[in-house]
């Protein structure tokens, strides 16, 4: 997911405000309706939030019982490898050693935090542009970055690691007249 994924609406020319909005339709009145946008958005982004949430501690989860198996099968073959008769001793370069295994754990839950925290980065970004340039701020942001010439994948890695830098030069974006 990126900073300019959109909601694709299906016939942009419709005119939806006069199927949904009247006496005996879904909307009594406009203040309806908005008020239903409203709470639909805040649902919405509670999912998402949830989701996200969701998926990435099923990701840790996994990623710790795949480690938790390995040990555990490291363990039962160094409890078969023992000693034989010629005093041979098993051989030394396993291929877990407990100290690797706490080398890939750390790896991976550095890995999983730093994830973590570009999606929280991402996810502020769109709430502030949301605040600044409305529901449609995908089409006005990609218009100012082009004016700027800078790319969707940098845009995205720096709202995604450097969120106030990226807010910062947006924002002026509602105030230009050019």
């Amino acid at each position: 997911m990126t900073i300019f994924e959109d909601a694709n609406i299906q016939e942009p020319n419709k005119d939806y405000f006069s199927d949904l909005v009247g006496e005996d339709k879904k909307y009594k009145d406009q203040q309806a309706l908005a008020f239903s946008r409203l709470k639909a958005d805040e649902h919405i982004q509670k999912l998402e939030t949830e989701m996200s949430e969701l998926r990435k501690d099923l990701q840790a989860r996994t990623t710790l019982a795949e480690l938790t198996d390995k040990w555990a099968q490291m363990q039962t073959q160094n409890s078969e490898r023992q000693v034989d008769d010629d005093n041979q001793l098993p051989p030394k370069d396993s291929d877990l050693t407990p100290e690797k295994i706490d080398s890939i754990f750390n790896t991976r839950l550095t890995e999983y935090e730093k994830a973590k925290a570009r999606q929280a980065n991402a996810n502020l970004v769109k709430t502030e542009l949301k605040k600044t340039l409305g529901d449609n701020y995908s089409s006005k942001l990609k218009d100012e970055l082009n004016r700027l010439g800078i790319s969707d994948e940098y845009a995205n890695r720096m709202a995604e690691e450097q969120p106030q830098a990226f807010l910062k030069l947006v924002s002026p974006l509602p105030n230009r007249d050019d």
